[in-house]
């Protein structure tokens, strides 16, 4: 009765966002403890969220989504697949064609299961934050993201990883390759970058390994490899 329960107010509050707006916003939630909410202000505005347990794990699955975009043009497809654990995502987009999704412009970002959180805000127009795999965060993973300014692009791969991302500045490219063996050994990076034009690419493997890259000006590149 919880999960009809669910998927029913998930149905009530997706038609009434549509069709107040002529957005499209579509949350279809399965399992327990599942919470959404979306505000979209302009056009074409487009979130599906999609928190479920999977068949015969359903338990103490929490999940959380909050999204709002303002601007035209702005895409969302999340999906947290959760069960046994904590999934939490806040993203707030502000301005034109700012993008969260996976490998392709439809794909969908997802989680996965285990203390995931995405806690997103891109300010400006034309920033994507993207998955590098079909499951870009998997378990007891972390991104804090926030961009102010135009252009920017930020690819991600974290299995067991933890990663603070700050721009400020215009077409910048940050490529974050984060895996470990185990999920007592975390791998996090740590960017900063005020200027434009600039491109910092981090790859991690193994266990434990720790990349902090702070960059000032424009037209410079980090390369970080630890394995």
């Amino acid at each position: 009765m919880k999960k009809v329960t669910t998927i029913l107010a998930a149905f009530l509050f997706t038609a009434g966002m549509a069709f107040a707006q002529n957005n499209e916003a579509t949350v279809d939630q399965i399992g327990d403890d599942h919470d959404a909410a979306i505000t979209q202000t302009g056009e074409i505005n487009t979130a599906y969220v999609t928190q479920t347990a999977d068949a015969g794990r359903e338990g103490a699955d929490v999940g959380f989504a909050e999204i709002t975009q303002t601007g035209d043009e702005n895409f969302v497809n999340l999906r947290q697949r959760n069960f046994f654990g904590d999934n939490e995502a806040t993203i707030t987009q502000i301005g034109d064609r700012n993008s969260v999704r996976g490998t392709t412009e439809g794909s969908e970002f997802l989680q996965n299961h285990g203390l995931n959180i995405i806690d997103v805000l891109m300010n400006g127009d034309d920033n994507t934050l993207y998955s590098l795999r079909a499951e870009a965060q998997k378990n007891v993973n972390t991104l804090l993201l926030d961009i102010l300014g135009d252009g920017n692009s930020v690819g991600l791969l974290q299995e067991f990883g933890y990663s603070e991302v700050d721009i400020d500045g215009s077409s910048n490219m940050v490529v974050l390759d984060q895996k470990s063996n185990s999920f007592a050994n975390t791998q996090s990076a740590f960017v900063d970058i005020y200027g434009s034009d600039n491109m910092v690419d981090v790859y991690q493997r193994g266990q434990s390994h720790t990349a902090t890259v702070n960059v000032t000006g424009d037209l410079n590149t980090a390369t970080i490899t630890q394995n």
